[in-house]
């Protein structure tokens, strides 16, 4: 039996690609008319989440609901004022920002991971008024996520709970009786003018 040969294929040329330059920093990123975030907002060394949402540039909206992960309430609390919208799991390049996540370890990591995220300044140029936290059972926190929940309202400048609400996992988009959650809304208003 003879031994074959096998040649291998030349190397493939690689495109050329241009120098580019070096990213700018975070003040020369800014449009001369975009709202300066207040300094105390960014904090030096914190460093980037594990995990990080999208930033996008965004219509204006009245303010942006930035839902931390999937099912956090992101549209049902942007359902409660025609002038707020729901990001879609994105921060918004500028304007008001509430995060909103639900009580479930994910949830409240998530939470923690997108405050990390804005606190870093690696989310747009929005102000962020606070954190939504929307309870994923009925009843207290249990003992096991309290210290998590702890830490992640403390990232946050304000914090707003929702309670549990069986009936919106039954009623369709959006929420047909939304005077539950009056207060709610009426805190969350009163942040934005703040």
């Amino acid at each position: 039996m003879s031994q074959q040969t096998v040649s291998a294929l030349p190397p493939r040329p690689s495109p050329a690609v241009p120098d580019m330059p070096p990213l700018p920093s975070r003040p020369e990123c800014r449009a001369d008319n975009a709202p300066r975030p207040n300094p105390r907002e960014w904090q030096q060394g914190i460093p980037a989440p594990a995990r990080m949402l999208a930033v996008r540039s965004l219509p204006t909206a009245g303010l942006w609901v930035v839902g931390a992960h999937g099912g956090s309430g992101e549209s049902v609390i942007a359902a409660l004022n025609p002038y707020w919208m729901a990001a879609e799991h994105c921060f918004p390049t500028m304007g008001d920002i509430l995060i909103c996540c639900r009580t479930s370890a994910y949830g409240l990591e998530c939470g923690r991971m997108a405050l990390q995220q804005y606190l870093a300044g690696l989310a747009g140029y929005g102000r962020l008024i606070g954190l939504a936290i929307v309870a994923d059972m009925p009843g207290k926190i249990p003992k096991e996520l309290k210290q998590l929940g702890e830490l992640t309202r403390s990232l946050a400048p304000n914090t707003v709970e929702f309670p549990f609400d069986k009936t919106l996992r039954l009623e369709p988009y959006p929420p047909t009786n939304q005077d539950r959650f009056s207060r709610q809304r009426s805190l969350i208003e009163s942040l934005i003018g703040s």
